[in-house]
């Protein structure tokens, strides 16, 4: 989960779920968990889910260095209309949903 390639794909989703995936985080949360999983959540899952988008930008909002560093793993960089604070937590939603074994092995 943390090897270079996957933080990268990671970045790479986040940076689509806020350029795509619309302007609330339920809209974005419902966008990402439909590209990953391809289904709607499940509002008990939308409650999960949004409470740990929370938890991930709260980290990063408070530590700018953190999502620096996250966000220089690999050779893609974010766009610069991005807040690097909101792209770090949303990567990590991201790492998330892909490591889902839903989302590996398609059940």
């Amino acid at each position: 989960m943390n090897d270079p390639t996957f933080v990268e794909a990671a970045k790479g989703f986040a940076v689509r779920i806020l350029s795509e995936g619309g302007t609330t985080r339920t809209e974005r949360l419902t966008w990402a968990w439909q590209a990953a999983l391809g289904r709607t959540p499940a509002p008990d899952e939308l409650k999960v889910a949004n409470e740990f988008v929370q938890q991930a930008l709260d980290r990063y909002a408070d530590d700018a260095k953190a999502a620096d560093e996250l966000l220089s793993v690999g050779l893609t960089s974010v766009p610069s209309h991005l807040s690097t604070t909101e792209t770090a937590g949303w990567a990590s939603v991201a790492l998330a949903f892909l490591n889902l074994s839903e989302v590996i092995t398609r059940n």
